[in-house]
């Protein structure tokens, strides 16, 4: 990548022009950071988004967009990485409830990703649907229903919660 400066490395570090004036100095340097700041916030803060389900028909159309609009995109699901995501994280989500040591890990990457890219949002697409009568289901289909669709997206915005409000 081409360093946003290059025009006026010899501006702020030499002589402007043959002339070593302090206010040509000073206007190249303000010239240089405002080109700078342009460059920084266009290439590196870049907001990010995190969608659960990512691999899914909604979750990938979902990525493709947020995608378009520029966003940073950390896409998690159970299966493997099939969509176009910036960062991808597999994961069954419905595990994170009663797993800290895999939940520690798991929104130790997300951080990773959103100290450099603020995070923006959170959509909350991961879901199951278990059906089946009363006689078929059973209490594990309830508490897998219960913890994709409830707790794990209620944990996901509690953990990020701070990072979130911090970047409205």
């Amino acid at each position: 990548m081409e360093s946003p400066l290059r025009e006026f490395e010899y501006c702020i570090f030499g002589s402007h022009n043959g002339s070593n004036t302090v206010d040509a100095v000073r206007t190249a340097s303000f010239e240089a950071m405002s080109i700078l700041f342009k460059f920084l916030k266009v290439n590196w803060l870049k907001n990010s988004i995190l969608i659960t389900g990512a691999n899914g028909g909604i979750g990938a159309s979902l990525v493709k967009s947020f995608r378009e609009e520029g966003y940073v995109v950390i896409g998690t699901d159970l299966t493997s990485k099939k969509v176009e995501c910036d960062f991808f994280i597999q994961q069954d989500i419905s595990l994170l409830i009663n797993n800290e040591t895999m939940s520690d890990d798991f929104f130790s990457k997300i951080n990773d990703v959103a100290d450099k890219h603020p995070l923006k949002g959170v959509i909350n697409n991961a879901a199951i649907q278990i059906l089946g009568d009363i006689k078929t289901l059973d209490i594990n289909d309830m508490q897998t229903t219960f913890n994709i669709n409830v707790l794990a997206p209620f944990m996901i915005v509690k953990k990020l919660y701070d990072k979130l409000v911090m970047n409205e």
